[in-house]
């Protein structure tokens, strides 16, 4: 009897090791940053299967600088190669995935701004990674903000431990793989890697269990938003590398296929459509207003009369806006109408408001609008002239009638100083 049920639990176990086994990759895209047969480094869609084709989106030139991570973020690419050979100096470039045009290029000069492997959440439109500290003896959780061609790095915490891959899922809950290093004798040895959970508010990272994986060089990892399941690329070393998929209940990596050349793979995405065919179209004349310099403040915006794939739609319809992922307002309109939603902020700043609809089908695209709570900082005057005449002297400016930050003015309430130099009387 006990021969019939392990017989029979065997069976069972096969056979969902066949149907996982089975069940198709979907189309996913990263960097080929290195290969054995010097493969084109750029943006490339991966295979789906075993000796599937690879289709290079657009070509990326790191020049002898080696290209470390990349990220997807609305229609852009940004991609982070570094080159230690005339001190430590950090690229970031920026393409249009639709076209491949290099939108701007930025240069840092300090390892802090490295990432090791970045990750788009969803949930707060934020992107996060694993980056090197300032002195390269040690890596954190962070933040960074590619806004206005820039690049800021805000840290989360330290993390202790050499972290190799990093993904988020849909409903925001980041996911990091660390390996085990040995670094005793000439060359660094990876005993193991493991999978932790990783908060993104604290950095602490809970351990989910063994990849069963040797990652020697760095890869990448991502989750399909719309199975759910965890990819990661995998190199051992030189002369091999594979997509594996990672089960998230116990840390198991499952190789699923190599990669032609042992191309080595980073900065991997899910390439999704920005909604589900039947989901709600986005907002039209989105808007955000705080009156009078208040914190107190109203967002307009129109739905659509149409679903995402340009269906007419009808009835009823409900809204969701989320500031930094925390939903701050939602409700119900109708297809076709306009509507004005109360909203309040605790102090003055620039605030930016993600406005979605959404339906059974899912979520509509997400319009953004941006507006500045509370009294702004005025501008310096213009046309400042200094006069002398009849043994004084008169000084004249034009008033003021608009503020540095975008803040409200009431240009009747503005207040001057005229203060006289050196003695600084005013």
């Amino acid at each position: 009897m006990k021969k019939h049920l392990a017989l029979a639990a065997a069976l069972s176990a096969y056979a969902l090791t066949c149907q996982a086994a089975t069940e198709a990759v979907p189309q996913l895209a990263g960097t080929v940053s290195a290969s054995s047969d010097r493969t084109q480094t750029g943006l490339w869609l991966l295979p789906t299967a075993e000796g599937g084709a690879w289709d290079m989106q657009f070509p990326i030139d790191p020049g002898i600088s080696v290209i470390y991570s990349g990220v997807a973020l609305d229609d852009v690419y940004y991609v982070t190669y570094a080159n230690a050979q005339y001190g430590t100096v950090i690229y970031l470039e920026a393409y249009a995935i639709e076209t491949g045009q290099p939108l701007w290029t930025n240069y840092m000069f300090s390892a802090e701004y490295l990432p090791y492997d970045l990750a788009y959440n969803p949930k707060d439109n934020h992107i996060y990674g694993l980056f090197s500290n300032k002195t390269s003896n040690g890596m954190r959780l962070a933040t960074v903000s590619y806004a206005d061609n820039a690049t800021l790095v805000n840290e989360i915490a330290p993390l202790e431990g050499d972290w190799v891959a990093l993904a988020c899922d849909a409903e925001g809950q980041l996911y990091g793989i660390r390996s085990d290093v040995d670094r005793s004798g000439a060359m660094p040895v990876v005993l193991s890697s493991s999978l932790y959970k990783l908060d993104r508010l604290t950095g602490e990272a809970t351990l989910i269990g063994e990849t069963g994986q040797k990652p020697l060089v760095t890869g990448s990892a991502t989750i399909d938003p719309d199975s759910g399941r965890m990819f990661w690329t995998v190199c051992p070393d030189g002369t091999d590398s594979y997509l594996t998929e990672v089960d998230l209940s116990t840390g198991k990596a499952t190789r699923l296929f190599g990669f032609d050349a042992s191309r080595v793979v980073v900065g991997m995405y899910a390439p999704t459509p920005e909604a589900a065919d039947e989901a709600p179209a986005a907002v039209t004349d989105a808007s955000v207003v705080f009156p009078d310099g208040g914190l107190d403040g109203t967002v307009t915006f129109t739905a659509p009369t149409t679903r995402f794939d340009g269906t007419p739609s009808t009835g009823q319809v409900d809204y969701s806006i989320t500031i930094d992922g925390n939903e701050v307002a939602s409700g119900t309109t109708y297809y076709g109408a306009t509507e004005s939603v109360p909203v309040s902020v605790s102090e003055r700043g620039s605030y930016t408001y993600l406005v979605r609809l959404v339906n059974d089908a899912g979520l509509s695209p997400k319009v953004e609008v941006s507006g500045f709570a509370g009294f702004g900082t005025p501008l310096a005057p213009a046309n400042v002239v200094a006069a002398k005449a009849d043994g004084k002297i008169s000084v004249s400016w034009d008033a003021v009638t608009a503020t540095a930050d975008g803040g409200f003015i009431n240009p009747a309430a503005v207040t001057y100083t005229v203060t006289r130099r050196p003695d600084g009387v005013a």
